[in-house]
């Protein structure tokens, strides 16, 4: 029997069905398009097997997630919490997945109004073949939104056989720019010089007129920018508005701060405010404690403020790195002011010398107290060996801090300059040692309403860290100092030691700083006005022809010749010849440190120093014209280790020649090992330089004398 759809069959065996070839490839299509996967064609083999049924199951698309608006910046929300955009083109986008895989459509929705009253209701637009599990994006079309006002969308996913909608989401458009904001400040008014580089005033930023639907304040943050160097935003908390602003103005003259205001929907000002103000040059120290006070239980605040610091605890008054300075037992001493002299939660500067005893525990040079902990902390960290900066986040115990370390360990029993500034613009805080900087690291830092704490901190409630050694010369600055300033702090001239040379016999002379003694020998002898009552200018010390004379003095006290020093004297020669002579050398086994006097090669008056303690290459600096014999000449000569430089001033004036360095920088001095000479040095190892004429008033000090007090040296001291 032959029925439809059956082939004929054996005697005995089962009916088998008539493969449908067409059929086959028709559903084969039918459910490649379900979801994009893939059937295949039954294979001609494969006709002759059994009768199967295969079922193919299609899974709703997901419902679209992960809704939003301008790339993800803005995220799906309703109601008062929803989205601002300041376009009417505005990008939507929403996550499409299938359990099944395969590709999805995406058709966008719009309504004018909010969920629930809508006013009209916009055509979809599309997205195609979006892989599951990816984003699928559009923009509103071009003449969709004509007017501000709320909008809501939705997205459905397709997978062509059945769809999901997403939930609703809404924004609101807001094309209308906020007006040019209205800047003030009392602390910098627009007439007159005020305040100064590094001090922070206060600024006060106004809308100038409302600009939201309806007349409201929609304004959200001030976009503002210090002469075009870096912007930063201040947020609005209040209702009208007006936000003022700490900032620190960066350089003296004219300053320009410009501000756009901001609204919620991203738009900002068409025009920015431009306000314009005057910076006082910079302000000496708002305080300074010396420390100069021999005796008693207070030191005087000789800064701009009134704020004696009281010792207690064993803290007194002894020899330190300028004149006096505070001693401290590292267990109970300290020093503290009455009240706060500095705000911690605006720019401020702090500075010290110290010097360090010991290194088994955490010592603090300088801090200020708050309730529970110290805003800042000065201090040696002995996990890391290294003098820091650290600020805590909070007055409460155990809080987080945050820290620069020094970028060597500390010199025990050396004195070195700290010094740290911050800045709440950039929330940068610096650290300074011996003038040059450490690191810089962003701290945010509490006002504290307690006293400056002198060698010692505030801890979980408790005063600790005390500080072992000395300390000398605080500093504080109601401003961030620029670099160029900390290193000026720390090259602080200090005079080390004077040599006047005005004794009329004997074969010593007085050092007026130290009170030691030096000793004159060979072809010496005092010269110029025999009176006693004969002013010091016209007395001196004269070395004969026969290249004998010397004075050893002892190395003076506290003078580094590898920091920052100066050097200078009062010289004459009646003649010139092929040898170099040295007014005033330092001291050394092989190679005089520096050598201070005439450089035959150039024929010019020289400020030598010595690279290495084996070798004789030097750096000079040499004056502009030629020595003149017979005439007296004031030399004086510097160098400077935070910039790594030397200059040489001849009569009150800086020279501009220089040899083996094209600028006088480059340079690096070394410690001198030995005593100090007058009209001497030493020169691989021999007596070398000996002077032949006449030398006076030679004095040392540490640190860098300015161009200016060295003119007053030479004036207040001319000979002729």
């Amino acid at each position: 029997m032959v029925g439809a759809g059956l082939a004929p069959v054996a005697a005995g065996a089962a009916p088998q069905p008539v493969p449908d070839v067409a059929a086959d490839e028709a559903t084969a299509k039918r459910y490649a398009a379900l979801g994009d996967k893939p059937v295949a064609k039954p294979a001609d083999g494969d006709r002759e097997r059994d009768p199967h049924l295969e079922v193919i199951h299609n899974n709703e698309p997901d419902p679209p997630s992960e809704m939003s608006m301008e790339g993800g910046k803005l995220p799906c929300r309703v109601g008062a919490d929803r989205a601002f955009v300041f376009t009417r083109t505005p990008g939507l986008s929403a996550r499409l997945s299938d359990a099944d895989g395969g590709s999805l459509d995406g058709a966008f929705k719009l309504f004018r109004g909010p969920q629930g009253a809508f006013s009209h209701e916009y055509a979809e637009f599309h997205v195609r073949s979006i892989p599951s599990g990816s984003f699928g994006s559009a923009q509103v079309p071009e003449g969709y939104i004509t007017a501000d006002d709320i909008y809501t969308w939705r997205v459905r996913a397709e997978d062509r056989q059945s769809h999901t909608w997403s939930e609703y989401c809404e924004f609101e458009v807001d094309t209308a720019r906020p007006n040019t904001p209205l800047v003030s400040s009392a602390d910098y008014p627009t007439e007159g010089a005020h305040g100064s580089v590094g001090r922070t005033g206060n600024f006060t930023f106004q809308v100038n007129g409302n600009t939201g639907r309806d007349g409201t304040m929609d304004v959200v943050h001030y976009s503002w920018s210090l002469n075009d160097n870096g912007a930063h935003n201040a947020a609005v908390a209040s209702e009208d508005g007006t936000v003022t602003v700490p900032i620190t103005p960066t350089r003296p003259g004219i300053n320009t701060l410009y501000v756009h205001a901001v609204d919620r929907a991203g738009n900002h000002s068409l025009t920015r405010a431009a306000y314009r103000f005057e910076v006082a040059a910079p302000t000496p120290a708002s305080a300074e404690w010396k420390l100069d006070e021999s005796s008693g239980d207070s030191a005087a605040d000789t800064g701009q403020g009134n704020r004696p610091l009281s010792l207690s605890g064993g803290a007194s008054f002894g020899p330190a790195y300028a004149a006096n300075g505070m001693r401290l037992n590292g267990t109970t001493a300290v020093a503290t002011t009455a009240t706060p002299p500095v705000d911690t939660s605006r720019a401020f500067t702090v500075s010290a010398w110290a010097k360090l005893t010991r290194t088994d525990g955490y010592f603090t040079v300088l801090s200020q107290d708050g309730d529970r902990v110290s805003p800042f902390y000065l201090q040696y960290d002995p996990a890391v060996d290294r003098w820091r900066i650290s600020a805590t986040d909070r007055d409460a115990d155990s809080p987080s801090t945050v820290s620069v370390n020094s970028l060597n360990p500390p010199e025990v029993g050396e004195w070195t300059h700290l010094l740290a500034t911050y800045e709440p613009n950039s929330r940068n805080a610096t650290l300074y040692v011996d003038g040059e900087p450490q690191g810089s690291v962003a701290m945010s830092f509490w006002q504290a309403g307690g006293s400056l704490v002198v060698g010692a901190a505030r801890w979980n409630g408790d005063r600790a860290d005390h500080f072992p050694g000395a300390v000398d010369h605080v500093q504080l600055w109601d401003r961030e100092l620029s670099a160029a300033e900390a290193a000026e702090a720390a090259n602080l001239a200090v005079p080390r030691a004077r040599y006047q040379l005005d004794e009329r016999s004997g074969s010593t002379t007085l050092d007026e700083v130290s009170e030691q003694t030096a000793t004159r020998s060979g072809g010496t002898s005092w010269a110029g006005d025999p009176r006693d009552s004969a002013a010091s200018r016209k007395k001196w010390l004269n070395f004969d022809s026969s290249g004998t004379g010397e004075v050893t003095a002892p190395a003076p006290a506290g003078l580094r010749t590898d920091r920052s020093y100066t050097v200078s004297a009062w010289v004459r020669q009646d003649e010139f010849d092929h040898l170099a002579r040295a007014a005033v050398g330092a001291g050394d086994a092989r190679y005089s440190p520096f050598l201070l006097g005439y450089r035959p090669s150039e024929g010019k008056w020289g400020f030598l120093v010595s690279k290495s303690a084996a070798t004789g290459d030097s750096w000079l600096a040499l004056s502009d014209a030629p020595a003149e014999a017979g005439q007296w000449v004031h030399l004086a000569a510097t160098y400077d280790a935070t910039s790594g430089q030397i200059a040489l001033y001849v009569n009150g004036t800086e020279q501009s020649f220089f040899s083996g360095t094209p600028d006088g920088t480059g340079v690096q001095s070394r410690v001198a090992t030995g005593p100090l000479w007058i009209g001497r040095g030493i020169w691989e190892g021999q007596r070398n330089d000996v002077w032949r004429g006449d030398v006076d008033d030679v004095r040392l000090y540490s640190g860098v004398l300015s161009a200016d007090e060295i003119a007053v040296v030479y004036s207040t001291t001319f000979h002729f």
